[in-house]
């Protein structure tokens, strides 16, 4: 079983918060707009 090392899913979990932060940073700029 392949495992992956401590950096690749440091960093895939920073890609992903990003993500949802951008998706709630968008949405709260077209709410106030």
């Amino acid at each position: 079983m392949y495992r992956k090392s401590q950096y690749a899913i440091y960093r895939e979990a920073k890609l992903f918060i990003i993500k949802i932060m951008s998706n709630i940073a968008y949405r709260n700029m077209e709410y106030l707009a």
